[in-house]
């Protein structure tokens, strides 16, 4: 079984509508559905926004059904040199940007349990989805996928993650999912299109492209699900 993780409705909405003998679990306030999606066994669940509903719903996502891979999708701020509207990043680590110590004297991002700032996402299924995006003539990239408890639209602050982190893409989620499906062994995904640039326009440039974005998203997942069944 595959885990398919995203926050908002419009990131898992198509994928629920595809669901073949489904069958819907609540818990701790979440619901999980689960059945066959493209031929592949799958359970999908919206986590909600933010790191904690983030954390959450992986925990409970692989308490109950173990799935044997977590894949978060969803947008993403572009951060990167040269990323654009509508590409797709990819992590290979993900980070906490927001996480700092102060006093206590640890490297900012620093994951304690972890012992470390990067947590690898799954090569082989990483590089698999990367070739999927590019075989549809979607530009993209793997790299670091930052997240924090914020909603990034400052070009200084986006200039300042971008260069501490080498960051690729910033947004509010997947490093937490990242965590918890760490310390459970379990490899993961985290899938991200890019809805807006992170900067003082990125509040209009959200609106206008999540759907369309998230539909990227959902056409490289098909042809992912198609061939692991």
């Amino acid at each position: 079984m595959i885990g398919i993780i995203g926050a908002m409705e419009s990131e898992v909405d198509g994928l629920k509508a595809a669901v073949e003998g489904l069958k819907v679990t609540s818990h701790a306030g979440i619901e999980f559905y689960q059945g066959t999606l493209f031929g592949t066994e799958v359970v999908i669940a919206r986590s909600g926004i933010g790191k904690v509903n983030a954390a959450l719903c992986t925990q409970n996502m692989i308490y109950l059904f173990s799935p044997r891979l977590i894949i978060n999708t969803g947008c993403a701020a572009g951060v990167g040199k040269g990323i654009q509207i509508g590409d797709i990043v990819l992590a290979d680590t993900a980070v906490q940007h927001d996480l700092e110590y102060g006093p206590l004297g640890t490297e900012r991002g620093y994951l304690d349990r972890v012992g470390a700032v990067h947590i690898p996402a799954d090569k082989k299924a990483t590089q698999t989805i990367s070739e999927i995006a590019e075989s549809l003539g979607i530009h993209t990239r793997v790299g670091v996928v930052a997240t924090g408890d914020q909603f990034l639209c400052d070009p200084v602050k986006k200039a300042e993650i971008r260069d501490y982190f080498d960051a690729q893409a910033v947004e509010m989620e997947g490093g937490a999912i990242a965590h918890a499906a760490y310390q459970n062994g379990v490899p993961f995904v985290i899938l991200r299109s890019i809805s807006d640039n992170g900067d003082d326009t990125a509040a209009v440039e959200f609106e206008s492209f999540v759907k369309q974005v998230n539909q990227k998203n959902m056409q490289i997942l098909k042809i992912f699900l198609e061939r692991e069944q």
